[in-house]
């Protein structure tokens, strides 16, 4: 029997008695491929014509050359085909300058944050809320903008957040005081807390499975914005900043060093996202818009992309099709709908289950996830399950749906089949002619969302994964955010010598982390995996705070400082790019966009407690910030994943 070509396979499950008992009268017969009503509804397939219309599609004859055209055919197959090209090159560069620029925002804070002090003559505990504040925004932003890429899309994300970052940088150069401050850069660290996440999900979602390790080159133009930021604070802060509040003419713009630097740096950021918008053509990511059931969107996307990088291939529906599963992931509790007695045999999709359903034992079934083994159905078939509410919406829609691939034509069909597959999974949702549109109650589908990232498939990852970027966030940020104050106060001369002496040992600690990008983005590839990497790097940084502590020489210092900003900049350069990476497309944005926001939170939390930590004595911060980095090193070991072994396209990673 001819089997089903391989993109259409992945997007079929199989009973296992199914298996077992092929139909013999129809030894040359195509499988059945069967929509979602066709099963739920009981309707009679049509399994001649189908196979000529994939004869006609495919534009082969011979059953040989069938099989092996539907075996290169699917999304991932057609990601690999398209490789790595001009459009990947500048979407590097954009989503790299990204990176680049939310970072020279966010260092910017730690290099003027003495300036600030002095310029409206704080404490050390009062001025260490503008660190909070930013992260606070960028807390709000992560999960904020997170969701939304989810829920909208990725790219009007990904051109709104830097945009908006350049846009509140500058507002905060004109800050009248210390409140007005704290609330601009508050809303500043809400965009930028979303542009990293989306920047990073909608470079790896145009990626196919082997140039994925590209995503950790992200973290060299991370690093240079650090390098970007302090250069600039070197050239404007001296000649334009005080020692102390007294004696500074603060009216007279002696110490407005600080605003140019705010101010610089916003404009350099709404440069980049102007770039974003008129230098380069977005589309909207392959592996999102097939997740959501738009396929011909995808088509459409990814033939503009082969255009673009002058690939010549014609990409048809076979050509998009998913194995990662695009329905809801499976709940603790099963539907109430239909249920089965213990001696019938059923089918189901989505939590459905009929008897029509549970009389085509023989039929395959569509759950858009992968082609399974035999051992592994009963568990997969048993645990596509939906709450109450999504079982009704999916009642109401499978009653109507006539078919679900409209292969005549028909652009009215084409286009109300869209809008069906776009309303699908989208509680509250308001109903126009019997079909679901655009959702009103905002926060039930943020819940639902949500309430994706605690199935028992993801539940020890996601928390994990929360452990490790919250650690390592409280651990860096208590360390980071001091050291200019800390290198001035080592500093050998005073006054604007101190600060010139200063800011060049920061502009050298920001090199150092230049190089630990690439050596993270290499040990990725090496037998080490992310898991190992991870944890190497991190117990690197904190074996370097510890010995920050300990020297007292000006070299010493400066040395141990480069070493903890490239073992750190390593760490994060692998945690970046294995986060996206390790979730599926579905809560891809949510799941990122939520463990940057826990990163946040520690990061309101580690400049505020470092103020008190350092009322009982100067080095307990550093300390502290050195042990949470040994133990961030024992739960990135904990992870319960690894990218299998293999290069290129067999890459996956195991669960």
């Amino acid at each position: 029997m001819l089997p089903p070509p391989s993109s259409r396979q992945s997007s079929y499950v199989y009973p296992t008695h199914a298996r077992r008992a092929s139909s013999p009268s129809a030894p040359n017969r195509i499988a059945s491929f069967r929509s979602v009503a066709e099963n739920a509804l009981g309707l009679e397939p049509e399994d001649d014509e189908e196979e000529q219309e994939l004869r006609a599609e495919l534009g082969v004859d011979d059953e040989a050359a069938l099989a092996e055209e539907q075996r290169e055919r699917g999304l991932e197959e057609t990601l690999e085909r398209l490789g790595f090209g001009a459009y990947h090159w500048r979407l590097l560069a954009l989503c790299g300058f990204g990176w680049m620029s939310d970072n020279s925002a966010l260092q910017c804070i730690a290099v003027i944050l003495p300036r600030v002090q002095v310029h409206f003559n704080l404490s050390s505990k009062v001025v260490g809320i503008l660190s909070a504040s930013t992260m606070a925004g960028m807390m709000v932003g992560a999960v904020g903008w997170g969701v939304l890429s989810d829920l909208l899309g990725r790219t009007m994300p990904f051109n709104a957040t830097l945009f908006l970052t350049g846009t509140f940088g500058v507002g905060a150069s004109f800050s009248p005081n210390f409140a007005i401050l704290c609330c601009w850069m508050f809303c500043l660290g809400s965009a930028v807390g979303g542009s990293m996440p989306t920047d990073g999900t909608l470079f790896l979602e145009n990626l196919p499975h082997s140039k994925q390790y590209l995503l950790t080159l992200l973290s060299v133009f991370f690093s240079f914005g650090a390098v970007l930021s302090s250069v600039i604070s070197l050239v404007f802060l001296p000649g334009a900043s005080c020692g102390t509040y007294e004696g500074c003419d603060i009216d007279g713009h002696e110490n407005d060093g600080w605003r140019r630097v705010l101010f610089v740096l916003g404009l350099f950021n709404l440069v980049c996202a102007l770039a974003r918008w008129f230098l380069f053509k977005l589309q909207e990511s392959p592996r999102y818009l097939v997740s959501n059931g738009r396929e011909r969107e995808a088509i459409v996307a990814l033939q503009t992309i082969a255009d673009f990088n002058d690939h010549t291939i014609n990409i048809q529906r076979a050509d998009v099709q998913s194995r990662e599963c695009s329905v809801a992931e499976p709940s603790t509790r099963r539907s109430s709908f239909a249920s089965p007695s213990k001696d019938e045999e059923s089918v189901s999709y989505g939590g459905v289950e009929s008897d029509a359903g549970r009389k085509m034992k023989n039929k395959p079934m569509r759950s858009g996830s992968s082609f399974y083994k035999e051992d592994e159905n009963d568990a997969l078939v048993g645990s596509f399950v939906q709450t109450e509410g999504q079982i009704e919406e999916e009642r109401e829609r499978l009653m109507h749906v006539e078919t679900v691939y409209n292969d005549d034509g028909d652009a009215d069909m084409s286009n109300r089949s869209n809008d069906r597959l776009k309303a699908r999974n989208v509680p509250g949702g308001k109903e126009v002619n019997g079909w679901k549109k655009t959702p009103v109650v905002w926060w039930k589908s943020w819940i639902a969302q949500m309430s994706k990232l605690f199935v028992p498939q993801w539940r020890r990852t996601v928390i994990l994964m929360w452990i490790i970027w919250g650690s390592m966030s409280y651990a860096y940020t208590m360390f980071n955010v001091w050291l200019p104050a800390v290198l001035e106060s080592r500093a050998k001369g005073h006054g604007d010598a101190a600060i010139k002496e200063a800011l060049g040992d920061f502009v050298l600690y920001s090199l150092a982390g230049c190089p630990g990008s690439i050596v993270g983005a290499w040990m990725v590839q090496t037998r080490l995996g992310r898991r190992k990497s991870l944890a190497i790097c991190t117990l690197c940084t904190g074996l370097s705070t510890f010995a920050f502590i300990h020297v007292e020489q000006k070299w010493a210092v400066v040395v141990s400082s480069m070493v903890i900003s490239a073992a750190a900049t390593a760490m994060y350069a692998v945690l970046y790019g294995m986060t996206p990476e390790t979730f599926g497309t579905s809560i891809r944005g949510t799941a990122c966009g939520t463990s940057a926001a826990l990163s946040r939170l520690t990061g309101v939390i580690a400049p505020v407690s470092a103020g008190f930590l350092l009322t009982i004595t100067p080095s307990l911060p550093l300390f502290t910030s050195a042990a949470v980095f040994c133990m961030t090193a024992v739960c990135s070991m904990a992870l319960p994943f690894e990218r299998a072994e293999g290069a290129g396209r067999g890459n996956r990673m195991m669960h």
